[in-house]
């Protein structure tokens, strides 16, 4: 079988199973937007699907709804689990101190 953009006169020509039969060419498999990432858009990345486009030729396309924004702040909900010790409770009061033994004579 061959891939998209190659020529072609029948679906079974095609590894993704579509052949544009007006245009001759191998495209990706349609499908509907809410299959993305599923075996039935053949010939899209797994965040695509095919729709037909300009001179009824099927493309991958990107979903808006994979679009997504980064976050630019810091959030702004407060944590809900609080702390379980006072952290300057568990610190020792004082530095041990290294005892050094003379010897007796």
């Amino acid at each position: 079988r061959i891939g998209s953009g190659q020529v072609c006169v029948d679906d079974s020509h095609c590894a993704t199973e579509a052949c544009n039969k007006m245009l001759s060419l191998c495209q990706c498999k349609e499908c509907d937007v809410n299959l993305l990432g599923s075996i039935s858009c053949l010939g899209c990345e797994a965040d695509q699907y095919c729709a037909p486009v300009e001179n009824n030729l099927n493309e991958c396309l990107i979903s808006a709804a994979t679009i997504s924004i980064a976050p630019t702040g810091m959030p702004v909900k407060k944590p809900t689990i609080s702390p379980t010790a006072n952290p300057s409770s568990a610190l020792p009061t004082s530095m041990p101190v290294k005892a050094t033994i003379s010897p007796t004579t």
